[in-house]
This record gives C-alpha cells, sequence and structure tokens, in this order.
C-alpha cells in the first residue's frame, strides 16, 4: 500500500507483521488464558488506554519512504526505528528530484526551483570537475528527496505518530504521518481508530 504526495514523496507500508489477534494473544500471556475473538477490540482499547504497551513491541511494521532531506531528518530524531537510507556517496544526485510548497507565492516558488537549478547546475560542474560525489552533495539543497527504508514496532509508531500528527508538527511531516495512520488502518483496526479518537 503506498501513498503519493506528488512533488512532497510518498510513503509505501513494505511490510507488517503482528495483527491484532497477535496483540491480543501476546496480553494474554500476562493472565495466562487465550483472548476470545470477541474479546480482543475491548482488550486492545484496555491496553491502550491504561498505557500497557508491552504487547504492540511484538508487531512490526517496514515502510518505504520518499520525502525532502529536512523531513528525513526530523524523522530520523525517532531513534526506536531502524533506518537505511540511500546514499548520495554511490548514486549520481544529477537527476535528483525537489520539493516546492504548493502555498507559496508563485514568485517564492520561482525563487525556490531557481535556487535548486542553480545548486544542481554547480553539483554537476564539481562533479565534471573531479570532486567526489560524497564532497559535490554539500552543495545540494534541503528540499532535495531522499528515500530511505524505516523499521519499528507498533507502540513505537504510536509514539511517532502522537508528536509527528500533532498540529504542533511541521506540515509536511505531518502529511506523511497521517497518511501512516490510514496505511495501518485495515491491519489494526482497532489501534488506529482509538489513536484517531485520541490525537487526531
Amino acid at each position: 500500500m503506498k501513498r503519493d504526495f506528488g512533488t512532497l514523496g510518498s510513503i509505501e507500508l513494505l511490510h507488517a507483521d503482528g495483527d491484532e489477534a497477535h496483540i491480543a494473544d501476546i496480553a494474554g500471556v500476562c493472565v495466562g488464558r487465550e483472548m476470545d475473538a470477541r474479546e480482543r477490540p475491548k482488550l486492545i482499547r484496555h491496553l491502550l488506554d491504561s498505557g500497557h504497551m508491552t504487547p504492540f513491541e511484538f508487531c512490526n511494521i517496514t515502510l518505504l519512504v520518499e520525502c525532502p532531506l529536512f523531513v528525513r531528518s526530523q524523522w530520523h530524531r525517532h531513534r526506536s526505528w531502524a533506518y537505511n537510507e540511500m546514499s548520495r556517496r554511490h548514486i549520481d544526485a544529477s537527476n535528483a528530484r525537489f520539493y516546492t510548497p504548493t502555498n507559496l507565492r508563485y514568485d517564492h516558488r520561482l525563487s525556490v526551483r531557481e535556487a535548486c537549478d542553480e545548486a544542481m547546475s554547480h553539483y554537476r560542474r564539481l562533479v565534471q570537475d573531479g570532486v567526489p560525489m560524497e564532497q559535490a552533495r554539500m552543495v545540494l539543497p534541503q528540499n532535495m528527496l531522499t528515500v530511505f527504508a524505516a523499521r519499528t514496532s507498533l507502540r513505537h509508531a504510536l509514539d511517532f505518530l502522537r508528536l509527528r500528527c500533532s498540529s504542533h508538527a511541521q506540515g509536511e511531516i505531518r502529511t506523511f504521518a497521517m497518511a501512516l495512520v490510514d496505511l495501518l488502518e485495515p491491519r489494526y483496526p482497532t489501534v488506529m481508530r482509538w489513536f484517531t479518537e485520541q490525537e487526531v
């Protein structure tokens, strides 16, 4: 499942292991019995309401994210995630894409695009002159798109969503966080419904 945001990038759910039955089974270990399917939604909401988050650590998600560098930097502040990012040491940035906010005035959007074109021109000239890509990339702006894979538990995904779905979060990363709620909802419907009621 994937959400595309035009020049802002995209987010794709590559893999999710465990589901709400799995969460309930793990929680049942605590009380020494299996949970009936009818009990699961109520149990999951009880776990969430009371802050008993350990069972949610037994479900994991893996994402593929394309986003501007400044969004990547905010995301990577969440150190409970594992990351593997494309390397501009080895991948030529000459065909890189750049994000331009649509809420800017036309002349400001034009100014951003001109700055990106100029930076790319400097980058290409440096590479053509034999400067290693790992050094030439220093002239590229923060709105250049990068790609990274990210993996975390459902528990830590909820921590991420709590911060990044907030109205106080920067709009660009909030776009990704809100899309992640939608991507996770089919697999974890009770969890995402609870989250939406509490946080969004």
